[in-house]
């Protein structure tokens, strides 16, 4: 009996042995391959700038005085303002930069222009047009270094009757501004 007990454990110690060999070659053969081998990472692509914002709020001459004045908000991408038409031939206007400080093309996704209330929309245009005097439309293009000017105008319509109006669409509310997406 004495000779399967040593059978053993002459079996267990080069049992033993060789996943202990087996172990340092695998070890030893993964270090000289990774020293040989040299790792490179594919260069990053720059991801460039998107940078569109208003700049240059410009009122202009013959506007009514306003509640609050046109201004560019803290995030550089709507203009808020408050005007209170009171006579029929009031309005409100003024002219803001739309500047691409970025490295991509941009079109015009969206417009937005606060609503106005039912009644005041049968009597005031509220329009927003580039300088040249065409309206700002969707997929209009304002390209990478670029900028543009556009003039929003609240007024009353033409042929309108003061009686018709009423102290309550006078003061208005207003916001403004320029959704865009990247062109492809």
């Amino acid at each position: 009996m004495k000779k399967n007990t040593k059978k053993t454990m002459s079996t267990k110690k080069y049992i033993s042995i060789l996943l202990v060999a087996f172990v340092f070659f695998n070890v030893m053969g993964y270090a000289l391959i990774s020293s040989s081998i040299k790792w490179q990472s594919a260069p990053v692509e720059d991801l460039g700038v998107w940078d569109i914002s208003f700049k240059n709020v410009e009122v202009e001459d013959g506007s009514v005085e306003a509640i609050v004045p046109a201004a560019i908000n803290e995030s550089g991408d709507a203009v808020n303002y408050i005007v209170d038409l009171i006579n029929i031939d009031d309005y409100y206007s003024f002219k803001v930069d739309i500047v691409n400080d970025g490295d991509y093309d941009a079109k015009v996704d969206s417009i937005f222009k606060s609503s106005l209330t039912a009644e005041q929309q049968k009597f005031v245009d509220y329009n927003v047009i580039y300088e040249n005097g065409s309206f700002v439309t969707q997929n209009d293009v304002l390209a990478a270094g670029e900028s543009d000017t556009v003039i929003v105008s609240v007024k009353y319509k033409e042929g309108i009757n003061i009686n018709e109006l009423s102290l309550d669409l006078a003061e208005m509310d207003l916001s403004f501004s320029i959704n865009y997406i990247q062109k492809k």
